[in-house]
């Protein structure tokens, strides 16, 4: 009888050996989705591997540019419209419904509200880049004979209501004020021994300069108007608040860290990203005022970076986390493949742009 008791007790231990083995192959063969928050990715839009596309938000869809023209996909995968409209180098920015594109190096842009064209134009010269606000105001700029650059404000039926040719500075980026009232453009000087920028503010109606602040030895390469009127300048080592008159009200410097991606909402914090002492990545977020409200430290390099009024999404490779505003870790995915681009949508929904697809992941 003891013999037989022992004989069993083996036999059971080697059955829960087995059975624990088999659950622990299972669970390590379906990790994506047995680890906390880990969810497999749903296709919602595919493209051919050669073809090059930029996404955008508008709403709770998403745009995909690409040379042919833009599909507006809804974060189920339902194609809701496709414009055909072919270029060269297209870019795209949204605000609200509004939706500029433009063929950079090239003359071709347009207005669309949602898949309405409000309006398209030529240009004369090539254009630089090109900003839209919420009221469907537009910004161009180009190049221009004979001077460093041009820019041209387009109200919301695309006639032309301020023009400005720049003869000794180069403009790098350019916003419109909410009240379409005012623009700021950020310009780079390169004749003295260092190069300094500039932030201007221009009164549209008035046709003179408001105001302007320069920052010596500092390269300022995008600006972002906020609900206040103020501005937040980003350059490449340091974060500068404007106020609406052009004055520096605040500076933040990066203290020769090196910037690797940026986000500067309309009406939110502001993020950036460093490069970590241990390929990784190091993210700050400030508030509008300057103040540093949050960090987070990752794992690996951070390859792609999206920021909506409460949270922010990163990508490390095939690694996707969903932080708060403070930068803490709320919670985790895996894409199938590396994430080229990442899109963080109202409701915590994230869209993953891989090699040639899209795929939306609910966290």
């Amino acid at each position: 009888m003891a013999k037989r008791k022992s004989s069993n007790k083996i036999r059971f231990t080697a059955v829960l050996l087995i059975l624990t083995g088999l659950v622990a192959y299972a669970v390590y063969m379906n990790r994506d989705t047995f680890m906390g928050g880990r969810q497999p990715a749903k296709e919602i839009f595919s493209f051919e591997t050669e073809k090059h596309y930029r996404f955008e938000k508008l709403g709770k869809s998403i745009i995909a540019l690409g040379n042919d023209g833009m599909t507006c996909v809804s974060s189920s995968g339902k194609t809701q419209w496709n414009i055909e409209r072919k270029m060269q180098n297209p870019c795209i920015e949204t605000a609200q419904g509004n939706i500029i594109i433009f063929d950079r190096n090239g003359k071709d842009i347009a207005l669309y509200s949602g898949e309405n064209l409000i309006w398209e134009k030529k240009t004369e010269q090539p254009i630089i880049t090109a900003k839209v606000n919420a009221r469907g105001y537009t910004a161009v700029v180009t190049y221009e004979i004979g001077y460093k650059g041009m820019i041209e404000i387009l109200n919301a039926k695309g006639e032309p209501v301020y023009l400005w040719r720049l003869g000794e500075d180069y403009v790098i980026d350019v916003d419109i004020s909410p009240d379409c009232r005012y623009f700021a453009a950020a310009t780079l000087n390169t004749e003295g021994e260092k190069l300094s920028s500039k932030i201007t503010v221009v009164d549209i109606d008035g046709e003179r300069i408001a105001g302007e602040t320069t920052r010596e030895d500092s390269l300022i390469i995008n600006l972002k108007y906020q609900p206040s009127g103020n501005i937040v300048a980003l350059g490449e080592g340091e974060l500068v608040g404007v106020s609406s008159r052009g004055a520096a009200k605040w500076a933040v410097s990066f203290e020769g860290r090196a910037l690797t991606g940026f986000e500067l909402p309309y009406g939110t914090d502001c993020v950036v990203v460093f490069e970590g002492s241990r390929n990784n990545s190091v993210v700050e977020v400030y508030s509008r005022d300057g103040a540093k409200t949050g960090e987070y430290v990752s794992e690996s390099e951070i390859t792609s970076m999206d920021v909506s009024q409460k949270y922010i999404a990163v990508a490390e490779n095939k690694n996707i986390s969903l932080l708060n505003l403070k930068g803490r870790v709320l919670n985790k995915a895996v894409s199938q493949r590396e994430v080229k681009d990442i899109i963080l949508l109202p409701g915590k929904e994230i869209i993953a742009a891989e090699k040639n697809s899209v795929r939306k992941i609910d966290l």
